[in-house]
């Protein structure tokens, strides 16, 4: 089922990205510990956290009638595709891409899921923008934070595989989940042709606390990704070495503050 996001004028959160979204999944396999879907799925339809690692494919919204929109279309938006899901992900985008949209696809990637669609959709690069989600270059961060989703190796090959091919790619390092940033930029760099945005986690505790990870451990971790992501020390540093390069984008999480006191030291 699509839906509209919001007005342009209005551009925070999913809505820098695209106009509409796309989705027809219930749950995520991922089991992102930071999971906002889940934790709004929990409060307003009563899926347990528990659940909400068990994909449910909502028939009702498969074949829906389509259209072209007026703007970019972000697929998905409250789940990932895994290889489970792939082969109706397949048919879903075909039909919007066939009906001359444009596509913002946005994934953990596992890397059968990009070759697969590298190989169906090769006739639609123009239409169709690849954005990985890579928060950290180490893998033991991502598997402590997205439980089920793929290594930072297998996301990096993926990207790879889609810029060699053609494909206009893009990457989410949307929540940071370490402070090696600079490294994360530079390695991905090369193989990004549209940005690489960043931003950070908000909500933290609340959101954690929804999705049942309220362990010592996950608070401690979590209480050190708020302390150094609101530090200006860091963020300023980090801003000020990319500023002039339009690749990097910052997230509206970001935005204000740093434009703020950036026209301060001015």
């Amino acid at each position: 089922m699509i839906t509209k996001l919001a007005p342009q004028r209005n551009l925070f959160g999913d809505k820098e990205w695209a106009k509409y979204k796309m989705n027809f999944i219930t749950g995520c396999a991922n089991q992102c510990k930071y999971c906002f879907s889940c934790a709004f799925s929990y409060r307003v339809v009563r899926v347990l956290p528990g659940n909400w690692k068990l994909e449910i494919i909502r028939k009702h919204d498969l074949n829906c009638k389509m259209k072209k929109y007026d703007g970019t279309i972000m697929i998905p938006a409250s789940h990932d595709i895994s290889i489970a899901s792939l082969d109706v992900c397949v048919d879903e985008l075909r039909r919007v891409l066939d009906a001359g949209n444009d596509v913002f696809f946005i994934t953990k990637a596992h890397y059968e899921v990009i070759d697969r669609l590298c190989k169906e959709f090769g006739g639609y690069k123009n239409q169709l923008l690849i954005c990985i989600t890579i928060g950290s270059t180490n893998s033991e961060t991502l598997k402590f934070w997205e439980i089920g989703a793929t290594s930072f190796e297998e996301r990096f090959e993926a990207l790879k595989l889609a810029h060699g091919l053609g494909f206009k790619t893009s990457v989410s390092a949307e929540p940071m989940l370490d402070k090696n940033i600079p490294e994360l930029i530079e390695k991905l760099l090369p193989f990004v042709t549209n940005e690489i945005w960043i931003g950070k986690f908000n909500n933290i505790s609340q959101t954690l606390t929804r999705n049942g990870h309220n362990d010592v451990e996950t608070l401690k971790r979590a209480d050190e990704l708020r302390a150094w992501q609101n530090d200006s020390n860091f963020i300023l540093p980090l801003y000020d070495r990319y500023k002039d390069n339009p690749q990097i984008q910052w997230k509206e999480t970001y935005r204000k503050e740093i434009l703020n006191d950036d026209s301060k030291r001015c």
